[in-house]
């Protein structure tokens, strides 16, 4: 999966703390725009497998679904 940290009604963080409470072995990749140290290390902290800025180019995006 891949999971924008920015949402309309609910922030990604918390979105994939429920993920992972539901399914711990879910694979699920940050993606944000907003960036910045302590997001990346507190999706690190709720098991994210992976996390990406935006703008994302093409070949890194293709090269992260295959390698999902």
């Amino acid at each position: 999966m891949l999971l924008d940290i920015a949402l309309p009604d609910m922030d990604g963080l918390s979105v994939l703390k429920e993920i992972k409470e539901i399914n711990p072995s879910a694979v699920v990749h940050m993606v944000t725009g907003i960036g910045g140290e302590a997001i990346e290390r507190e999706a690190k902290k709720l098991e994210a497998d992976g996390y990406i800025t935006k703008p994302v180019d093409a070949v890194t995006l293709i090269n992260l679904i295959k390698s999902i």
